[in-house]
């Protein structure tokens, strides 16, 4: 049960569709709706028992429906128990075709997660070919959309308005920052399945900010998860960065400590049950995404933040160009976000070129651009520098974003003692909270 708990769904979404189904027998002949939609076992049965009344021309109501239950070998009371619980939401034929949209797009992500995880475990042979399971993949995926994705069709105002009042519901329980202030400011409110670029050049500090931002979501008192995936450094040498971060320690203290026994308590404390960390190089995304539905199953809670350091080494076909890859993977990257509902914070290394920023400026779209589709699969495209090569200030520049303001830029301080950052300008705001400095 709790694998299906965890799988994307909507139980009351489902009761509330079955209801009307049940409540305007003509609905079940108007909405097509296929039965795998369903995720529940016994929502699925009944949407069945439902559409093959429809087929044989029998009227579908309560009545009716609690009898060819009770014809099936279904006791009474659980019978009653059945179609008392879709007599619960109240059924209304004015929304029920936003709902059904709402369950094929969920049944659509069961499948693809479902893909996804086959290919991984098909990659995991040596004797199997990567072309051909990717080839594979993508042709099922293709073959996923095609029965589930609902048709695009234009929506009425009532339809509308519920989703964008299901979207702030959902970003409510979200309250994701980037726990830097400045940068806030400039980058506007981060809705759910949102990708966050960062684009910098080598050796300006993007495994620390990935790092430093993981360490401010877990500070944040919240039942959500953190995911930080370290592509480029090992498990062992992320996690001594980031306990230098969580315990404001130097990289001798840290040695002291895990010879010693000593505990890092900030660390212990604020990580269990909400982080995770996945530091294998050269994989696919799909093994990040079979990881992170493994973790959310065994501790029962979702994952909201996923860090990538850095995308480019996630793995891709033999036969795949860098321009190709590059394409592909922004692509997949913004699939990810949006089947998990998160925000993935994507960290990605420029050329050192004139588009790249020259070491002390700041990354243009171009450097995005010659990337194949990175620009335009973030909803946040941020540039990060250094002024100078030995300044420890972090010049950030938002170069798009929906809700922030593109062009304006904020600073960060690097210490590279603990690796930690924080804004320029701490001064109070009154609240015991700090303000840094926007330009």
């Amino acid at each position: 049960m709790t694998e299906i708990a965890n799988l994307p769904h909507n139980a009351d979404i489902e009761r509330v569709v079955l209801s009307t189904l049940l409540t305007y027998g003509e609905s079940v002949r108007r909405i097509d709706l296929p039965s795998e939609v369903f995720h529940l076992p016994r929502h699925k049965q009944a949407c069945e028992l439902m559409l093959e009344m429809a087929e044989d021309g029998e009227p579908i109501d309560y009545v009716t429906f609690k009898a060819k239950l009770e014809d099936r070998g279904t006791p009474p009371e659980k019978a009653k128990g059945l179609v008392l619980e879709f007599t619960d939401p109240l059924p209304s034929t004015k929304h029920v075709f936003w709902y059904a949209e709402k369950l094929r797009r969920y049944a659509y992500q069961r499948r693809v997660m479902e893909i996804e995880s086959k290919a991984y475990d098909m990659a995991q042979r040596p004797t199997t070919d990567p072309d051909g399971i990717e080839s594979a993949r993508d042709e099922a995926i293709r073959e996923a959309r095609e029965r589930y994705w609902p048709p695009e069709s234009a929506s009425e105002p009532g339809e509308a308005r519920e989703e964008l009042r299901d979207f702030y519901q959902r970003y409510e329980t979200m309250n994701l920052s980037t726990g830097f202030p400045a940068l806030d400011d400039v980058v506007g409110e981060i809705h759910p399945a949102t990708v966050m670029t960062i684009l910098a050049r080598p050796g300006v500090g993007k495994s620390a900010l990935g790092l430093n931002l993981v360490a401010n979501w877990l500070r944040q008192p919240a039942e959500w998860g953190v995911m930080f995936c370290s592509l480029e450094m090992g498990r062992a040498l992320a996690t001594d960065r980031f306990i230098r971060i969580m315990e404001g320690w130097t990289i001798t203290e840290v040695k002291h400590a895990m010879r010693s026994g000593k505990q890092p308590e900030h660390y212990n404390r604020l990580t269990q049950d909400r982080y995770c960390i996945f530091a294998h190089a050269g994989q696919p995304l799909s093994a990040i995404e079979k990881s992170l539905a493994m973790w959310e199953k065994r501790h029962g809670k979702r994952i909201r933040a996923v860090v990538l350091d850095y995308f480019q080494y996630l793995a891709g076909g033999k036969s795949e160009a860098p321009y190709e890859k590059a394409s592909r993977l922004s692509r997949e990257i913004k699939e990810f976000a949006k089947r998990h509902d998160c925000l993935v914070v994507n960290l990605c290394q420029v050329s050192r070129g004139k588009a790249g920023g020259q070491g002390n400026k700041c990354p243009s779209l171009e450097a995005a651009r010659d990337s194949g589709t990175i620009e335009e699969n973030a909803d946040i495209l941020v540039g990060m520098w250094r002024p100078k090569p030995d300044d420890p200030t972090l010049m950030l520049k938002v170069l798009k974003a929906r809700q922030g303001m593109p062009g304006r830029t904020a600073e960060l301080q690097f210490s590279p003692e603990n690796m930690r950052l924080c804004d320029v300008s701490r001064k109070s705001t009154g609240k015991g909270g700090v303000q840094g400095r926007v330009a």
